[in-house]
């Protein structure tokens, strides 16, 4: 650590590894069921992501496909419990998701 450097604050939760993102099927069927279990509005998981309410809906109705960082942050959302939603819900800091 350089002298003089203040700590970085870690982001709310990181991406899964690669290999686990390309392995998951996600669909629009999956999409959907994951947003529905977690409780959450098209709205909600577009703030999460960080795209657009259209987006959302554009995956659930087949008319587009997540990208590849979109994929690994709905794996992520996937594994996380109602709690750590809220909090997302509830964090206005940007980024959500580490990048690395």
């Amino acid at each position: 650590r350089e002298m003089g450097r203040e700590p970085t604050k870690p982001p709310a939760f990181a991406l899964p590894k690669p290999a686990d993102t390309d392995s998951a099927r996600i669909g629009p069927r999956w999409i959907r069921a994951m947003r529905k279990r977690h409780r959450i509005s098209q709205q909600q998981l577009a703030d999460i992501l960080g795209v657009s309410m259209s987006a959302v809906g554009s995956w659930e109705y087949s008319r587009s496909k997540p990208g590849t960082k979109n994929r690994a942050k709905l794996v992520a959302i996937r594994r996380m419990n109602r709690k750590e939603i809220e909090k997302l819900l509830g964090d206005s800091e940007k980024p959500k998701f580490n990048s690395a």
